[in-house]
């Protein structure tokens, strides 16, 4: 079973949020809580500045083929 050591921070946040991980990152992409997709990127660092404040769930993929889920608390 492949496993990825990552952080997600700061969480809440109100501008960007942040993915450090062992492995190198494919992409970001976040949900707002009806399932839209409201924002993607390819960087470790995503803006979510724009977004209206709320809950979110960020989908976090990686090279090695790893999916994992967070929550995201935008203030």
């Amino acid at each position: 079973m492949k496993y990825v050591d990552y952080s997600l921070y700061p969480n809440p946040s109100s501008d960007f949020i942040t993915v450090n991980a062992s492995e190198k990152l494919r992409e970001i992409v976040l949900y707002d809580l009806s399932g839209k997709q409201v924002l993607q990127s390819t960087a470790n660092t995503l803006d979510i500045s724009i977004l209206a404040s709320g809950m979110y769930v960020a989908k976090i993929k990686f090279e090695n083929g790893v999916e994992t889920t967070e929550k995201i608390v935008k203030k």
